[in-house]
């Protein structure tokens, strides 16, 4: 039977009891004689009965449930980021970070193609430098989780003069199909922060919901001397805001919208904005472009006589969308300290009922745990799976 607590909310009753309960009805109208066993005809009716209530019971805590923000999904979840004005984002496209080479003053700005066939294009355009170099941010044409190789970009499309070579040292970044359940949740916490103003999570609130930003990241100094967190030097009475994807225009916008007067920002590229009521301002914001962070994770298992033939391309498999947060939890994300022990869950679904341990090396060796700063980007490197 469905009950209410007006401190715990809906609960029912287990099968046991719902069982015992239907029994009882049908004694009342049909005698205490009556043979209600679970071979009897009567009993064989009212275990149906008693499922058919439990099945009920189980449809209404569900709908109960999705009133819940820690709960909900679908299109109950997209019905409370309506209160919020929020719609669910779309599949994201893969980044990869590019070295340009060519003549200084040349300005990049096209498409690439990587040697799996996928076409990648500018996220924004860059001037090369004096020192004949520049990185450059790219995105996949087609959106959702699409690797891309380290060094697998070689190709200009595009034809610019004074563009000469360009090459990913790093694999892509990971995209994402359309946003998961937890992202969403996370989101939708985090935007609570937009309807205030001059803080760092005013910020960030209004840049994270920008089309195909993957990640971000605002940290903010109050104080009169520079400080440092997760690996960044911020001077005084500044924003640090690191941004990974979305238009620079729109994060500029957003600054814009969010950032008190007074205030400096601080990054490695600069923006800028005018708002078009008054055009006679132009506004520079410094922002943060993340360099990638390669992270590998290395897995030690025993092999049993239930272990399966493609165990390592399964761990790769689930360890991966783990890591880019394509299931139920959110993805590694920067300033943050990642735990290997994250994977833990990953590679039992995968199948390896002995593990023996998980290492992640991001070019320190295997370690428990590695700290990603603010300012880098963590993309998955290789999946090494050793079976003992």
């Amino acid at each position: 039977m469905l009950r209410f607590d007006p401190a715990t909310g809906l609960y029912v009753d287990d099968t046991p009891t719902l069982r015992a309960q239907t029994e009882a009805l049908w004694k009342a109208a049909l005698g205490e004689d009556l043979d209600t066993s679970p071979g009897s005809p009567a009993g064989q009716l009212i275990d149906s009965q008693a499922a058919l209530v439990a099945e009920k019971d189980r449809q209404i805590l569900y709908l109960a449930n999705q009133f819940n923000p820690a709960a909900n999904e679908g299109v109950w979840q997209d019905a409370l980021g309506q209160i919020y004005f929020m719609d669910r984002l779309g599949a994201a496209p893969t980044l990869v970070s590019c070295v340009c080479t060519g003549l200084p003053g040349t300005v990049i700005s096209g498409t690439v193609q990587a040697t799996v066939g996928e076409l990648l294009t500018t996220v924004s355009s860059v001037t090369i430098p004096s020192s004949g170099s520049v990185q450059v941010s790219f995105r996949t044409i087609n959106e959702g989780p699409i690797v891309i190789p380290a060094n697998s970009v070689k190709q200009i499309i595009t034809t610019i003069p004074g563009w000469d070579t360009v090459d990913n040292p790093q694999p892509g970044v990971l995209g994402r199909n359309i946003e998961s359940r937890s992202e969403f949740e996370a989101r939708r916490y985090a935007s609570v922060a937009s309807n205030s103003q001059g803080r760092a999570a005013s910020i960030y609130g209004q840049v994270s919901q920008i089309e195909d930003v993957v990640d971000a990241v605002v940290l903010e100094n109050f104080e009169v001397a520079p400080v440092t967190e997760f690996g960044v030097t911020i001077p005084a009475h500044s924003f640090f805001i690191c941004v990974a994807g979305g238009d620079e225009q729109s994060i500029a916008q957003a600054i814009y919208q969010k950032k008190d007067g007074g205030a400096g920002t601080f990054g490695n590229t600069a923006i800028d904005y005018v708002d078009p009521e008054y055009p006679l301002a132009t506004y520079t914001y410094h922002i943060e472009r993340p360099a990638p962070l390669v992270i590998d994770v290395i897995v030690t298992i025993k092999r049993t006589p239930t272990t399966p033939t493609d165990i390592a391309s399964r761990i790769e498999d689930e360890v991966t969308l783990n890591f880019y947060g394509q299931g139920d939890v959110d993805r590694v994300r920067m300033a943050s300290t990642l735990y290997a022990s994250r994977f833990y869950a990953p590679v039992v679904m995968a199948g390896a009922t002995e593990l023996v341990s998980v290492k992640i090396d991001a070019g320190s060796g295997p370690v428990d745990s590695v700290v990603i700063n603010a300012n880098q980007l963590p993309t998955l490197g290789n999946i090494q799976t050793v079976i003992t």
